[in-house]
């Protein structure tokens, strides 16, 4: 309503008029859903007696959720299987379930930050579906996560938002709590009659592993390392026993020549002193000489 002219001391005629304000059809509909989930809120303000006015009155509708229908998050665990690393997170009541395409539940990353925050960047790739209305998986190919624990995470829930675009840190109180909008989509219950889903969980309140590439680059590298490190030693050990075995046969060669060599000085000599003899046959030499007669 605009330039509206009411006393805002008298509490009766001030709401009555903003009343006769409201879009009646709009508000049948919410109040008959849920008489307790509706909350009023105006914005005016008080003119001087006399001034002209400058300011447009405006009227328009909180609602609240029930907190005790609210979809709280039960658990967040991460898995692997070697390929694709997963975070799954799980809700105490079905939600609304969110998504992009309805037929399968599937999110892209762009929508998937307007349902849940999650900091640092878990991927350069990744994508989401609704497994079941209570639970949301996030798909992260190994090759491009780029968060090597998941206990590094943050992981988070949009605030609701106040008719004027603050935040409000009610999670029960804003302009749309529940379902889609421009800044977020907000989860709540099936019937999106409760508070939208809060809080913030990291380290502790993150089970589970994933498989981290660049750890198990790592690894391999250490273990290739090692096993280069084995088969030197293995080679040092190899080149030694080959030296080894070169220096006894170069001695046995060795000693071999040096005992042919022996021999054969051996052989010259012993032919060299049969030839300084000087008897024809050494058979005469040893030969009883003949007895003599007296």
């Amino acid at each position: 309503m605009t330039n509206t002219d009411v006393d805002p001391s008298n509490a009766t005629a001030f709401f009555a008029t903003v009343v006769r304000a409201w879009n009646m059809e709009v508000a049948a509909f919410f109040i008959s859903a849920d008489p307790s989930a509706i909350s009023l809120y105006v914005s005016y303000t008080q003119n001087t007696p006399g001034a002209i006015p400058t300011i447009n009155y405006s009227t328009s509708f909180y609602i609240l959720g029930t907190l005790s229908e609210t979809p709280l998050v039960y658990s967040i665990e991460a898995s692997t299987d070697a390929f694709t690393n997963y975070l799954d997170i799980t809700f105490t009541k079905d939600t609304n379930v969110p998504s992009t395409d309805a037929s399968d539940y599937s999110i892209s990353s762009s929508d998937l930050a307007k349902i849940v925050s999650i900091t640092p960047t878990i991927g350069s790739v990744f994508t989401a579906s609704w497994l079941t209305a209570k639970q949301l998986r996030i798909k992260i190919p190994v090759i491009s996560t780029l968060v090597a624990s998941p206990q590094q995470l943050t992981v988070a829930f949009p605030d609701n938002l106040l008719v004027d675009g603050t935040v409000s840190a009610d999670p029960c109180r804003g302009v749309q709590i529940c379902g889609k909008s421009a800044a977020s989509w907000g989860l709540c219950n099936k019937a999106e009659t409760s508070c939208r889903t809060y809080g913030s969980f990291t380290s502790v309140g993150i089970t589970g592993a994933w498989y981290n590439a660049t750890a198990a680059a790592s690894s391999s590298g250490s273990s290739s390392s090692s096993n280069s490190n084995l088969l030197y030693l293995l080679l040092l050990l190899l080149l030694v026993i080959v030296i080894i075995i070169v220096v006894l046969l170069y001695r046995c060669y060795r000693r071999s020549r040096q005992n042919k060599e022996m021999a054969k000085a051996v052989k010259a000599w012993l032919s060299k002193t049969k030839d300084d003899v000087p008897f024809g046959d050494s058979a005469e030499v040893w030969s009883r000489p003949p007895p003599v007669v007296a």
